[in-house]
């Protein structure tokens, strides 16, 4: 089971919008040993992202992936079949970007 939760701000008029996104999956131990799947733990994940319109056809954002820089894999990313050891997903990440609207 994978649960999302997202906070989105709306200031400025609608041209700051905060978000925050909480994510949980519970452990998966529904696996197939035919195709090399192994169990996983649970996790959760934290991101923050801010956007910012500052004219009607360009806007900036920038964020934080994965803020507490959880150690984890999802059940269906694993390495070549017959090693069974766990694919691990990238820890925190930050981005930044501006995007226009044409």
């Amino acid at each position: 089971m994978d649960i999302r939760y997202t906070l989105i701000g709306n200031y400025l008029e609608g041209k700051l919008r905060p978000e925050l996104v909480f994510r949980h999956v519970l452990k998966q131990n529904r696996i197939s040993n035919e195709f090399g799947e192994t169990q996983t733990p649970s996790f959760s994940l934290f991101d923050i992202n801010l956007q910012y319109q500052f004219t009607k056809y360009a806007n900036i954002s920038a964020g934080i992936n994965n803020v507490l820089d959880a150690n984890y894999y999802e059940h269906l990313s694993r390495s070549v079949r017959g090693n069974n050891l766990p694919l691990f997903a990238p820890g925190q990440n930050a981005f930044a970007s501006v995007n226009f609207v044409f």
